[in-house]
C-alpha cells in the first residue's frame, strides 16, 4: 500500500477476533489469531490494543485508496484514522519503538502532502519530478525504520525487553469506546462571565477550571449569514468546552472568517483570528483531549485538531449535513456542543462553497463572524 506500513490483521493477537468496516460496500473482514501469535503471557495489554488497532485501521486504509469510487476527502479521512492508530502507542511501550512509530508518523505527514496532488496513487507520480524524488528519498531513509515498527507489530507488540503491565486507558481496534481522561486544565486565569473589555487572542497556557459542571451553557452565534443558538456539553467535554467558553469569553472568536466549507465532509470551519484560515498558530496553547470515539451529526459544534491527539486549540467548525459521519471512523474531533437554533443557516452558509481553495472549498463571499456570547444558567 501507499502508506508506510501494511499489517496484516493476524498478526496482532489477544484472543479476539479483529474486525472492521472496508470500504463503501460495507465488506468486513475477520481475522482469528493463530497459536503462533498469541500474546505471550505478561505483555501489556495496551500494547496489543495498539497493534490491533494499527492492523484493522491499515487493512481499511488499504481498501479505500484502492477503490476506485473514493473520494479524495474518502480516501484523508482513513489516511488520517490511520495516522491516529499510530499515535495511541501507550506510554508503557520501549521508547525506542515510541521514537521509531513517531518517526512514521511524521513521513507519513510528508506523505500525505506529496501524494494528494495525484489522488493518492504513486504510479502517477513522475519519478524524476521533485516530488517523486522526495517521496524515494523519504521511503529509502525510513525503509529500516519501517521494517523495525512492522517486526514489533507482527511479533504481537511484544516488546524487545521484559514488558511492565498497565492498567491505564486502552483503544480496540473493534470499538469506538475509549476511557475518558482525567480532565486536565491550565493555569490562564478566567475572564469575567461578561466577557473581557477587549479581544485577547494569545496565552501562555490552556485555562484554569472556569465553568460549573452543573451549570448549563449556550452560546449564541451572530453571524452574517444569521444567528446559530448551541447547546455546550459539560458532561462529555468539559476540558472542551470550559477552552471554548474562557475563549469565548476573551472575544477570541469575535471578527473571524467562517474560511472553510466542505460540501465532501459537510463542515464549515473558522476561529483563526490571527490569520483568518487553517494556518493559524492558535491561542498559544493546545489542550488535552477529553475522550474519543465520537460519532458526528448534522449540527454539531467540534473542535479541529492537526490529525494528532491533544492538539485541539481554537478552531472549531460546525456540522452541516450527514457527509460528516464521515469522520465517525476517527471520532477523534472533540464535540462540545449542538446547535438547538439556526440549522438553517448552517446549511445556508455550506451552500456557499465557492468549489475553490483548499480543504474542500470556501464560500463564494466573506462569512464573518461578529460575535460569540456565551450564557451560563445555574442547575
Amino acid at each position: 500500500m501507499i502508506i508506510g506500513l501494511a499489517v496484516a490483521a493476524a498478526s496482532c493477537s489477544s484472543g479476539a477476533d479483529v474486525s472492521k468496516t472496508a470500504s463503501s460496500t460495507k465488506a468486513t473482514t475477520t481475522t482469528k489469531p493463530s497459536a503462533a501469535t498469541t500474546t505471550p503471557s505478561g505483555i501489556d495489554p495496551t500494547l496489543v490494543k495498539f497493534c490491533q488497532a494499527v492492523a484493522a485501521s491499515s487493512n481499511t486504509s488499504t481498501a479505500k485508496l484502492a477503490d476506485p469510487a473514493a473520494t479524495i476527502a474518502d480516501k484523508e479521512v482513513e489516511v488520517t484514522a490511520l495516522l491516529h492508530a499510530y499515535d495511541a502507542i501507550p506510554p508503557e511501550a520501549p521508547a525506542s519503538i515510541r521514537a521509531d512509530v513517531q518517526s512514521i508518523v511524521d513521513y507519513e505527514h510528508k506523505l500525505i502532502d506529496i501524494l494528494r496532488p495525484v489522488n493518492f496513487d504513486n504510479t502517477k507520480l513522475d519519478a524524476t519530478s521533485a516530488s517523486g524524488k522526495e517521496l524515494k528519498a523519504l521511503q529509502a531513509a525510513l525503509s529500516p525504520t519501517n521494517k523495525k515498527v512492522n517486526g514489533f507489530i507482527t511479533a504481537g507488540c511484544t516488546p524487545p525487553a521484559a514488558a511492565t503491565t498497565s492498567s491505564g486507558p486502552t483503544t480496540s481496534a473493534a470499538s469506538t469506546t475509549v476511557v475518558q481522561a482525567k480532565a486536565v486544565f491550565g493555569d490562564s486565569p478566567c475572564p469575567p462571565p461578561s466577557g473581557t473589555d477587549k479581544p485577547v487572542i494569545t496565552f501562555t497556557s490552556p485555562p484554569t477550571l472556569c465553568i460549573v459542571n452543573t451549570a448549563k451553557y449556550t452560546a449564541t452565534f451572530d453571524t452574517t449569514e444569521g444567528t446559530i443558538v448551541v447547546e455546550l456539553d459539560t458532561k462529555r467535554a468539559p476540558v472542551g468546552t470550559n477552552n471554548f467558553v474562557f475563549l469565548a469569553r476573551n472575544h477570541y472568536y469575535d471578527n473571524t472568517e467562517i474560511f472553510r466549507t466542505d460540501p465532501g465532509l459537510d463542515i464549515i470551519q473558522g476561529g483563526s483570528p490571527h490569520t483568518q484560515s487553517n494556518t493559524d498558530p492558535g491561542p498559544g496553547y493546545t489542550f488535552a483531549d477529553d475522550t474519543l470515539g465520537f460519532k458526528y451529526a448534522a449540527g454539531d459544534l467540534v473542535f479541529a485538531n492537526s490529525g494528532r491527539p491533544n492538539t485541539s486549540g481554537g478552531q472549531i467548525f460546525f456540522a452541516a449535513g450527514p457527509n460528516v459521519s464521515k469522520l465517525d471512523s476517527q471520532g477523534t474531533y472533540i464535540t462540545f456542543g449542538h446547535t438547538t437554533q439556526g440549522i438553517d443557516v448552517l446549511k445556508k452558509i455550506i451552500a456557499l462553497n465557492s468549489g475553490s481553495g483548499t480543504l474542500g472549498g470556501k464560500p463564494s463571499h466573506s462569512v464573518t463572524v461578529k460575535t460569540v456570547t456565551v450564557v451560563e444558567t445555574p442547575a
